[in-house]
């Protein structure tokens, strides 16, 4: 932007920050800076020839031949639609961000936890609970937030304590940041700035595929427990930083709801044993499992009512957005030399929500391999409902439908193709479709720069 409007700025005030107030300007630094091609000349200034960062823009200019060369300047660039600013005006606001911390559960026995909360670059902990799978909190974490905001993710941890040695990660609250989460500065800005008591579910690495992952921190493969909590952003002019007791929180209201899991047809296995099987889980409840008992060639295939998994019966919040998210994982059983041995190889994570509907339909899911860099194990074919016991939902598996579609994808030109190829000879442009794993197109290769097809 300089280099194309003027080659320079001349006497311009940059604001300063400080690392531990990293979102207030502390001072303001007037530089020079100038970007000077082959053959050009250096701008000349006078001596003590004023930039735009001396002029002040509140008082007006009569005339022309009044105006310094700095003033010149500017009217030229506004005449232009260009807008310089003299020293900045920083409207600082400050605010009170409040994370209040009242009870877990499901958490794994005997666990000395504490949270974790980091925003604005500081981290706060809860005090440690005692070792419970259920332990309480009570405590309000409170940070003094300035905006504008440079970063706004509010990061939330719930660890195990060791005495003397590192602590182990449990799990963290949220996994999915933006402007649609409850960590998240400004979107607290936009729903009123306090968000209810509610429950939040913790996700994280099985234990049994913590060796394969390493890092525990990435999608979570399992349900580990929820977490009661309250976020709220006041705006304050004297915010404060610090960890404190906090009131006992109100839960909010559950239903006891039944989940259905009806599978058909597991399709492209890849690299799975004769004997595979489905667990289905939703929350703390007790994970059940389907046995395929049929491979019909290349697929897997469920042909009786009596294989299906059977109905999941949890204790869940009230509204749907708020339960658990839906697992499905994929075993398989690899014979050994002395006994056969069980593994899991797939997982799929469904939103619970998604899966409330009055007319159930089939989908596809398409299973994440557990091992990283391996591909999908297979797609599985099945019905998921998440229903209120009692309402007179009934399980009524849906059998699909087989349509067939034709896929029409239209690609008249590219566009400055290989801009490092110098000889555009040397350039044969050509372009590849796939759907899933079914098909592959190839088209015409077209030499040049700018194909057409």
């Amino acid at each position: 932007t300089m280099y194309r409007h003027t080659n320079e700025f001349y006497r311009v005030w940059l604001p300063m920050f400080n690392s531990e107030k990293p979102k207030e300007a502390q001072a303001y630094l007037m530089v020079s800076c100038q970007i000077v091609g082959p053959g050009e000349k250096e701008p000349a200034h006078a001596e003590g020839e004023p930039g735009i960062g001396d002029i002040d823009f509140s008082v007006g200019v009569t005339a022309v031949e009044e105006m310094s060369a700095a003033e010149k300047r500017v009217k030229m660039l506004r005449e232009k639609n260009i807008y310089t600013v003299g020293k900045p005006g920083v409207l600082n606001r400050t605010y009170q961000l409040s994370v209040s911390l009242y009870t877990a559960e499901g958490l794994p026995p005997e666990s000395s936890a504490f949270v974790a909360v980091r925003c604005c670059g500081v981290v706060l902990k809860t005090p440690v609970a005692a070792p419970s799978d259920a332990p309480s909190f009570q405590s309000t974490i409170l940070f003094p937030v300035f905006g504008p905001f440079l970063n706004d993710n509010i990061s939330v941890k719930v660890w195990n304590y060791f005495f003397g040695r590192r602590n182990q990660l449990i799990a963290q609250v949220c996994d999915e940041y933006g402007l649609k989460s409850d960590f998240n500065l400004t979107s607290l800005m936009k729903v009123g700035q306090i968000i209810g008591t509610r429950w939040y579910n913790l996700y994280s690495v099985r234990e049994d595929h913590r060796e394969i992952d390493g890092d525990r921190t990435k999608d979570g493969k399992e349900y580990v427990g929820r977490i009661l909590m309250r976020v709220s952003l006041m705006s304050t002019d004297n915010p404060i930083m610090g960890v404190v007791r906090s009131n006992i929180g109100r839960e909010p209201k559950s239903a006891a709801r039944q989940l259905f899991v009806d599978v058909m047809l597991l399709r492209n296995p890849i690299d799975l044993a004769e004997k595979i099987w489905i667990v289905a889980s939703i929350g703390s409840s007790n994970a059940k499992k389907s046995v395929c008992p049929d491979r019909s060639g290349a697929s897997f295939v469920w042909k009786s009512e009596k294989q299906q998994i059977e109905t999941i019966d949890a204790l869940l919040p009230l509204q749907a957005e708020y339960c658990p998210d839906i697992y499905l994982y994929l075993y398989h059983e690899v014979p050994g030399l002395f006994s056969n041995n069980e593994k899991c190889v797939g997982y799929s994570r469904i939103k619970a929500k998604e899966c409330v509907s009055e007319n159930p339909q089939s989908r596809w899911v398409t299973f994440k391999a557990i091992a990283p860099g391996k591909d999908s194990p297979g797609d599985l074919l099945c019905n998921v409902q998440v229903v209120i016991k009692g309402e007179g939902a009934s399980r009524n598996p849906v059998d699909p439908e087989e349509m067939d579609y034709r896929l029409i994808i239209q690609v008249k030109q590219a566009f400055y193709i290989a801009p490092n190829i110098k000889d555009e000879e040397d350039i044969n442009t050509y372009f590849t479709i796939s759907v899933g794993k079914t098909g592959n197109y190839e088209s015409q290769k077209i030499k040049g720069r700018y194909p057409v097809w």
